[in-house]
């Protein structure tokens, strides 16, 4: 994977939008690679931070939107007609529409700097139809301090910057193991409530 984010070496904008937009569509690119690399190329006096973590950020909205926009198209859609295998109702639903109204600007914003989940936070957002410009705006002030900090980091190391990436990988797993732990946790206390219930 470094590999391939090293690739876009001679037209690191272009590459960096690519692989933010691709990483918060949901696909396997985590964007601390490519935002550790753009903090060495820094370093070099290759490219510069400002326009760097913009153009992060843009390709980070872009992917968001896409998730945002497909969610929100068929996402309610498909949990009406199969949240009730997973314990999820329409009245949940409703509830976490509610939810998104009061809260949905603070989750987006925090998700955005959290591994994973800056990734998942745009399903729920479709799925409860946040007003997509709010969505926008808030997607893009969370992904920017996350772009900032990111590239930062990788300029503060430098030449060394490879070695933490691995340490970020595995915070990245750490965070994913914790988020789906939680999910298990939740799915089998509902059915378990729901098996009580039912009894």
């Amino acid at each position: 994977m470094t590999h391939f984010v090293e690739s876009f070496q001679n037209h690191f904008y272009i590459g960096l939008f690519i692989l933010l937009l691709i990483d918060t569509i949901g696909l396997p690119i985590p964007s601390e690679l490519p935002l550790l690399y753009g903090g060495y190329l820094i370093w070099l006096h290759k490219i510069s931070i400002v326009p760097a973590a913009f153009i992060a950020a843009a390709g980070a909205l872009v992917g968001s939107m896409i998730a945002y926009t497909v969610s929100r198209s068929v996402g309610r859609a498909v949990i009406l007609r199969w949240g009730k295998r997973v314990l999820i109702t329409e009245e949940h639903l409703h509830r976490s529409e509610v939810w998104f109204e009061k809260r949905g600007p603070a989750a987006v914003f925090i998700c955005r700097m959290i591994p994973l989940a800056r990734t998942l936070i745009s399903i729920p957002a479709g799925i409860a139809e946040m007003e997509p410009v709010r969505f926008g705006i808030y997607s893009f002030a969370g992904s920017l301090p996350w772009a900032f900090a990111l590239l930062g980091i990788g300029w503060a190391l430098g030449s060394s910057y490879k070695k933490v990436q691995h340490s970020f990988t595995l915070v990245s797993v750490i965070v994913a193991v914790v988020i789906v732990v939680a999910a298990v946790w939740w799915f089998l206390r509902r059915r378990r409530a729901a098996q009580i219930g039912a009894e």
